[in-house]
């Protein structure tokens, strides 16, 4: 009875050939998973934003990814998380717990109070408006979403893939793989 004995050589090319599949697998499913984030949610009609202050903190952290749907103002209740402009800046949005809220036939009177904060924010809304209500978060997601929403991260997003990608066909031809027919 022979055995097959496998030369070192053929091993370690083996080897390569897995470890390269492997590494090209893994930045495929990365660069899906950043595409997925940035693109699906808008599709089906929710909105993401990255969390950029520790005022949601322990429910919410810097940098986690919320995602969320929109909802008229009577629908929403009292411990929903819902993102609004700041009454104090409007061009600032802010991502709260409701604390209480009255609704009038013509507006909706909220109260809201970050989880880490001791004050609150009093604002108002037409009843005919709307405000995105938290359907889940993905811890540190947000990162991603804050660096990859400028030129600089669409760029990497687009180049880290293509130098991977030349880099192994770049291995493949320095190092061919050779036939085991020989």
């Amino acid at each position: 009875m022979s055995t097959l004995v496998v030369a070192p050589a053929a091993r370690r090319g083996r080897v390569r050939r897995t470890a390269a599949a492997c590494v090209s697998w893994g930045v495929f499913g990365f660069v899906t998973a950043i595409v997925a984030f940035l693109v699906l949610p808008p599709l089906v009609g929710r909105h993401c934003f990255a969390i950029l202050s520790g005022s949601m903190t322990p429910t919410l952290d810097i940098g986690d990814l919320v995602i969320e749907h929109p909802v008229h103002p009577v629908e929403i209740r009292v411990g929903d998380i819902v993102t609004f402009r700041d009454p104090d800046n409007a061009k600032r949005l802010l991502t709260h717990r409701v604390v209480r809220y009255d609704v009038n036939p013509s507006q909706v009177d909220v109260v809201t109070r970050g989880d880490a904060n001791t004050t609150v924010e009093r604002w108002t809304i037409p009843a005919s408006g709307s405000v995105g209500v938290v359907e889940f978060r993905v811890p540190k997601a947000g990162f991603l979403l804050m660096h990859g929403g400028g030129r600089a991260g669409r760029l990497t997003i687009v180049l880290i893939p293509a130098v991977l990608l030349g880099l192994y066909e770049l291995w493949r031809i320095w190092f061919p793989t050779r036939s085991s027919d020989a």
